[in-house]
């Protein structure tokens, strides 16, 4: 079994099936609320991604230049504790956050279950920084 190619197929999984669209719109829904703005698109590039074992990540961009970052559960051989796991980081985030001067990204919504996406994902912050691999 060829780990990195089955890593390659999730990955794939998720670009080529997931609801795109669908994440926008709950993120641009939960930016309206939060900012009461009127008007405001959201548009992600999946040709941009990082991945890591199990999440692929990728920026959402607003149309007042705002960036989020969408954090994506890959497919996992056994789904039943990511629902768990999810919400424990969340948490754990917050706790973070809350009690050290870490700089920890604020969890702005998250689907944890099954979902019109497609895939369980937590929409954050996107923090000022270098990707590891642009080193």
């Amino acid at each position: 079994m060829n780990t990195e190619s089955d890593h390659v197929k999730k990955i794939q999984t998720v670009l080529e099936t997931a609801n795109f669209a669908h994440l926008c719109s709950e993120a641009t829904k939960i930016r309206q609320r939060e900012d009461s703005l009127d008007v405001l698109t959201c548009s992600v590039n999946t040709e941009k991604f990082t991945s890591g074992t199990c999440n692929l990540v990728v920026a959402l961009t607003f149309s007042d230049s705002t960036q989020w970052v969408a954090r994506i559960m890959l497919p996992q051989d056994d789904d039943d504790d990511v629902a768990k796991l999810l919400l424990s980081e969340i948490v754990s985030m917050d706790f973070v956050r809350s009690k050290t001067t870490i700089p920890v990204p604020r969890i702005f919504g998250h689907n944890v279950s099954k979902n019109d996406f497609g895939f369980p994902y937590l929409l954050m912050e996107a923090l000022p920084g270098t990707v590891l691999e642009n080193r």
